[in-house]
Order: C-alpha cells, then structure tokens, then sequence
C-alpha cells in the first residue's frame, strides 16, 4: 500500500499534459456507518443545506462591483458597464443574479466545482452566463498543445460538446492541487453519514410510535398458523405503528405476553449525537455555529465578532476565487487599463445603528469619507458638491511640526491707503508692523475658539472651560510673539528696538474681552508706534 507521502510525491509531479478529470475526483463510499448515501441524500441533511446556502445567500446578496484603475492610488466604479448588468441583475433572461451566484456557490462548494457558459455576442464581449450541471461537465486537456477544454453531456440527448476554456466560468473549490476543487461532500462522507444515520434512526424510532422494540411471547406449546400469523403482523401494523398510535392500549390474546428489548434514546444520547453531528458538518464549511442555527453554545457577547470572523476566514476566500476567474474570463486580457471586479462584504461586517453613527463620525471627522459617500452607504441622496468635501479637525497637526515649528508664511498685506502728506519711512514701518499684528491676533483668536468648541464637545462645564481658557492663554502668548518675528525690521525702523511682549499685552487683553483684533490693534499699538511729530 502506498504511504501518504509517496501519494502526495506522486500527485504533484504529474506534468503538465495530465488530464484535470483525473485529479482529485472523489466518488462517495458505498456505505458508512451502515448508510448508503447519494449526492442528492447528502443535501437534505439539515445543517448541509444551512451552510451552503448561508454563504450562497450572503455572497449573492452583496454588490458585485466593477472598478478601472485611473492612475496609482485611485480608481472608478463603473456603474454603468454591462459587466455590472450580468453580475448584478440579469446573468441571463431566466434567472436573477442572486439565483445564479446561489447555484454556482453552493454547487462548487458541495461538490468542489461549478461551471457556467460565457454566451458572447457579435462584438466579442460576454453577453449572457448560463449555468451547467457539475455532473455533466468533465474539464479535459488537449495533448497536442496542452491547452484545457470542457466537455458537455447534454442531459436531455445525450450529445457532448466541447467549449474552449475561455468560454467556460469555472468557480473551484479549495482543494490540493488547485486546479480542480476537491469534493467536499466525499470528503466528509463519513461526517455526513453518522449523522443521516441518526436521522434515520430518529426517524424510524417516532415512526414506530416512540416505543422501544420488543417481542410477543406465546404461552408454552402455543403456535401460530399462516393466517394467524398474518393477522397477527396486519392488526399489529396497523394499531401501533405512527406517532398517531403512540401509547394506546393493546389486546394481547390467549395469554401472550410483551418483552420489550428496544434501546432508549435518552441512554443512547440520540439527541447528543445529532446535536455534535451539526458542529461536525459545519466544521467542514468553516461556518460558524450561530450561522446554522445552532445556538447551544453562544453567547451574545461573541456573536458579533463570530459574524466578523465568518466574513473573513469563509466568505472572503470565495470571493477571491470568483472575482479572480470572473476577471480573467470576462475582461479582454491584451490592453490596459485592465477592469477588475470585487463583491463588497462591507455590509456584512456593520454592527447595530450606534455602532455604524460612530464610525461614520470617525470617518467623517477625519477626512477619510465625504459626507456623500456616507449618504450613499446608507442608501441615502446625495447633498451636492458641498457634500463632496473632506474635513479634518482644526487643532490636528504632524509630528515634524511639533518637534520644529514651521515659520509662519508672510501675512498678506491689506491695499495700502494713499499716502498721507508727511508720509515718512517710519509711518510705512508702522503701517506694516500693525497688519502684521492684526494677522497674528487673528490666527490668535481663532486658536482660542477652536479650543473652546473642543471643550464643549469633550461635556467640559463652564467652570473647567474658563480654567482651561486660561491655560491655553498662557500658551498661546509665546507663540503669537514668535510669529511676529518676520515683522522685525518694520519694528526697529519704527519703534527703534524689536517688538516685545508688553507691546502686545494690551491687544491681546482686548482679543481675550471680545475685541474684534483689528479693532484691539488700533486701540493699543498707537501708544508703541507714535506718527512722527
């Protein structure tokens, strides 16, 4: 016999020429744990069917979308490109988008893969997908010149026909090689067939009335004639099998007796049994427990993050292998830039209301969503060109910035006034030196307001804001001297000597009672820059 890893050894060194048919094909046992099972009978077990079409459902319920890269960084989505139109309303004229995605998924995932044919139209462009019966389509390879094929066996007449790979969807599985998906239903057929057992058995124990198995017992000598016999079995069939002929009574004639030799449910933890066999079948999907409804070990706390994880660890490997086929196979190949599809799970991960208000005020604080990108989400109008602008906080700023403060740019100077009669160099110094000082009383101010509204959003109380008012004060003076430092050559040309803190104490004292600045301005500087006499 040979050992697993000479099988492994042999099965990647097949070359490249092998016919894809014959790797990993797994037919389904002929019998485990004393039950037959057919692909078909495995798909009505309950928790097969709930994790097929959880996942089936949810990939074919999200937007399927179709974007262009524009240049590095950036790219559109096409809402209008017929792609869109296949993969989002209309496959073909007899099916729904989601009706084609559940049955491809749920087809590929059962059974490891799923096939629809690409039908173009004159210009060469995909116009229709229609899909194909698993079972009727075997991928080949030519062995000339190596490129794959897929043959089709139509069910109705029996004619096969061959379709170039280009022409084929063909949404695999997970599997070893790669190249086909592998059967999942065969791998977990003995998974699949302890738990059809128990079903039968619990089947047949409330088919049989819900009481245990036994046997009549005659008196000692007694026998039974055919007829008797025969009457016997009919009136017993008839007045005792059924969940409707639960616990009637029964006549036992000429002193039979009932033994009773049945095995009870409860001892043989039937109940325990099927409720395991649903974690097992569920395991081999990677789908969580609450998905299927089996909520015995959940717990509120969790569900959200076990939801999380279900969109990334099972529905997010599928979308992969969908788009990355439906991209090769339905965009021309030979130019660029080159089309790309993606199904957006986005809204699979949200939380409750609350959850979703404070992440969008996340987004939106920090300038990484518009407003109008919001209102999209939501399924919302848009506002306009105003609701296309990002915004950021007032008070944030970068690391370099705080280690070496950036010199303020150069104040724009207001239109100068006609020059007075004795005009001077020292009246045009001290012109320059007031707009320089009514800019930085500006920027001062608006400094001051911005940590205000910062500590009333924080819920801070009118006491806690004068306190942290006037700290912030002491902060800013230094500063706002500092700024003035370009204006430096105005003021020893017009006042002799540079501008000092006391110079700036009464404007800003003006600033902090509610003087507009370039009102406190002219108010205080006249004292330190006196016209000429």
């Amino acid at each position: 016999m040979k050992s697993p890893w000479a099988w492994f050894r042999d099965l990647f060194a097949r070359r490249r020429g092998d016919d894809p048919a014959q790797q990993m094909r797994f037919p389904l046992p002929y019998a485990v744990a004393g039950v037959q099972l057919t692909p078909e009978q495995t798909l009505e077990l309950g928790a097969v069917w709930a994790c097929l079409c959880i996942v089936g459902g949810s990939l074919g319920s999200c937007r399927w979308d179709v974007y262009q890269p524009t240049e590095p960084g950036k790219r559109d989505l096409l809402y209008d490109d017929p792609l869109a139109w296949l993969l989002n309303t209309r496959p073909n004229p007899d099916m729904t988008a989601i009706g084609w995605r559940e049955s491809m998924v749920m087809t590929a995932m059962a059974f490891g893969n799923s096939y629809s044919e690409i039908v173009r139209d004159g210009a060469n462009r995909p116009a229709q997908l229609w899909p194909l019966a698993a079972d009727c389509v075997t991928p080949r390879r030519d062995p000339k010149t190596w490129n794959m094929f897929y043959e089709y066996r139509d069910q109705a007449s029996g004619e096969v026909v061959e379709l170039a790979a280009r022409d084929v969807l063909h949404f695999r599985g997970p599997s070893i090689t790669g190249l086909m998906g592998d059967n999942i239903v065969a791998r977990a057929a003995k998974s699949l067939a302890v738990a059809a057992a128990a079903e039968r058995h619990a089947a047949s124990y409330f088919g049989q009335g819900a009481n245990p198995g036994g046997t009549l017992e005659l008196p000692a000598g007694a026998t039974l004639n055919d007829t008797q016999y025969a009457r016997l079995k009919a009136d017993w069939a008839e007045k005792k099998k059924g969940p409707e002929n639960a616990h009637k009574p029964m006549i036992l004639e000429a002193g039979w007796k009932w033994n009773s030799s049945g095995t009870d449910p409860q001892k043989s933890q039937l109940v325990e049994s099927r409720q395991f066999s649903v974690e097992e079948i569920a395991r081999w999907w990677n789908v969580p427990l609450h998905k299927v409804q089996h909520l015995l070990h959940a717990t509120f706390s969790n569900i959200e993050h076990q939801s999380i994880e279900f969109v990334r660890d099972c529905l997010q490997p599928w979308d992969r292998r969908m788009c990355q086929e439906v991209d090769f196979k339905l965009f021309p190949q030979n130019r660029g830039p080159w089309r790309y599809t993606c199904i957006d799970l986005t809204p699979l991960k949200e939380g409750d209301a609350k959850s979703q208000a404070e992440a969008d005020a996340i987004w939106r604080q920090n300038g990484i969503k518009t407003a109008n990108e919001i209102r999209e989400r939501r399924g919302m109008n848009a506002l306009g060109p105003e609701g296309d602008v990002l915004l950021v906080q007032s008070n944030l700023t970068t690391v370099e910035n705080i280690i070496n403060p950036p010199k303020p740019p150069a104040p724009k100077l207001p239109p100068a006034d006609p020059p007075p009669a004795d005009d001077s160099a020292q009246a045009i110094a001290r012109a320059a030196v007031t707009a320089f000082v009514v800019t930085a009383l500006e920027r001062y101010a608006r400094r001051l307001a911005n940590r205000r509204a910062d500590f009333k959003r924080q819920a801070k109380n009118d006491e806690a804001i004068a306190v942290l008012l006037d700290k912030a004060r002491a902060e800013e003076r230094p500063r706002l001297l500092a700024e003035l430092a370009p204006a430096e050559p105005f003021a020893l040309r017009a006042l002799g000597r540079p501008l000092r803190s006391e110079d700036l104490e009464p404007a800003v004292d003006l600033v902090d009672a509610g003087q507009a600045p370039a009102a406190a301005a002219l108010k205080a500087l006249p004292a330190t820059c006196p016209r000429p006499g």
